[in-house]
């Protein structure tokens, strides 16, 4: 029997179903009549059966295969959404990393720079505590003296200004302190700052292991696709070279039982069970041939989907 138009190697799966199913069958019905007209009515009537299930079968397949590719374009889709999302974590992180070296640079100038004015309020505070124990030491000096004898007015506005200048002293003292208690405040909020970035890096960091994770994952399901279709391919070349034999075998039956025909008696003849067994035989490896095409295509469109 012919295998044109059914599991030819030219023609794919997509192509095949893409077809109405009896239209792809047609070359079944022409050699079913020839069976008629050369071994009659009773040779084709248990056939009818077989080769009706076989079309279902193939309608089946037909849908099965529709349903395979939606779900491997799904999965396409799935796979280049994550791959996005991968490549956006990725590209989070390294802007992350860039903010906190710029952030780290910067704490690090400030806090330098709060430190140097720290210490520098420290050494004036000093200079102004020794004036200012200098000053109350001139005053102290000077009581004695004024009890002795009465001040005069160069001795009293000294006095005067010596206050003036403790009190100017101990109000810039006070400010001082003011401001330095600031700056703590300040490098306080910078270390919260600083711990929180860190927290939020940790968590990203986290995130992206995940991510890794799951592309290896990704990865290995591609390699398993990869090894499922080279096994379909050799199963497939396999059944091919199979069905050829078969069809070889069932059109040698065919002659030998047309020539029995007009032969002797010593010539063997092939009973209808045979020629029957035979052509079944051969359908069912179109029908394995025609669902490894489908698992073929299917996995070759999974396979470059997945690349």
């Amino acid at each position: 029997m012919s295998t044109s138009g059914i599991s030819s190697p030219s023609a794919s799966p997509s192509r095949i179903l893409s077809k109405d199913i009896f239209d792809v069958c047609k070359p079944i019905k022409e050699q079913l009549e020839v069976m008629q007209v050369k071994y009659g009515e009773e040779s084709i009537f248990n056939l009818t059966a077989p080769i009706l299930a076989a079309l279902e079968e193939l309608e089946r397949y037909k849908s099965l295969y529709e349903e395979e590719q939606e779900r491997a374009n799904e999965y396409q889709i799935s796979a280049e959404r994550l791959e996005r999302q991968l490549k956006q974590k990725h590209d989070e992180k390294m802007k992350l990393q860039q903010d906190m070296t710029v952030l780290e640079a910067t704490n690090q100038e400030e806090l330098i720079n709060a430190y140097d004015a720290i210490q520098n309020l420290k050494n004036e505070n000093k200079r102004l505590k020794q004036r200012i124990d200098s000053a109350v030491e001139i005053a102290n000096e000077a009581i004695p003296e004024q009890c002795a004898s009465s001040p005069s007015e160069e001795e009293a506005q000294v006095m005067i200004d010596l206050r003036k200048r403790y009190a100017k002293e101990h109000e810039q003292v006070k400010e001082l302190q003011e401001q330095i208690s600031l700056d703590k405040q300040q490098i306080t909020e910078l270390k919260r700052n600083l711990e929180k970035l860190l927290s939020q890096n940790k968590e990203l960091l986290r995130k992206n292991k995940s991510l890794v994770s799951q592309g290896k994952m990704i990865i290995q399901e591609k390699c398993d696709l990869s090894k499922k279709l080279d096994h379909l391919n050799g199963e497939y070349i396999r059944t091919r070279n199979a069905l050829k034999e078969t069809s070889i075998t069932c059109k040698d039956l065919e002659a030998e039982s047309y020539d029995s025909r007009f032969a002797g008696d010593d010539v063997p003849k092939f009973t209808e069970r045979e020629l029957q067994d035979v052509f079944m035989s051969k359908v069912r490896l179109m029908e394995r041939v025609t669902e490894l095409e489908m698992q073929l295509e299917r996995f070759e469109i999974i396979h470059s989907g997945a690349y």
